[in-house]
């Protein structure tokens, strides 16, 4: 928030953004990134908003977990704005603040939003 003429102002960018939309957000996943404090830029698909916070699913390039179970494959990327580059659910989600969330990418269509409400 910004102070202007005495009166906190909400800026656009922290406002802008909408359910369903693929984003670059700052995330920390310290099962993956032990040694990590401020979060990696990474896609993510905004699921819901509380506040100021935002529930996101992450997107990788990693087609396992850790365990190496197999992760569910994004359906249609170049459809969501992904282009050509092969993406995976994370497979669970996780809340950040909506100042971590960045830029738009695209937007989750039919099958993508039908897959994260299986999970």
């Amino acid at each position: 928030m910004f102070l202007k003429n005495k009166k906190f102002v909400t800026p656009r960018a922290f406002a802008r953004h909408v359910p369903g939309e693929i984003v670059t957000a700052r995330v920390l996943n310290p099962i993956e990134s032990r040694g990590c404090v401020n979060g990696k830029a990474r896609p993510a698909i905004l699921i819901r908003r509380d506040g100021a916070r935002w529930l996101i699913m992450g997107l990788t390039t990693r087609p396992n977990f850790a365990d190496g179970t197999p992760r569910t494959p994004v359906p249609n990327p170049a459809v969501c704005g992904l282009g050509d580059r092969i993406s995976f659910l994370w497979g669970s989600t996780t809340w950040i603040s909506a100042l971590d969330v960045g830029d738009h990418i695209g937007e989750a269509d039919g099958d993508l939003l039908s897959l994260i409400a299986l999970h």
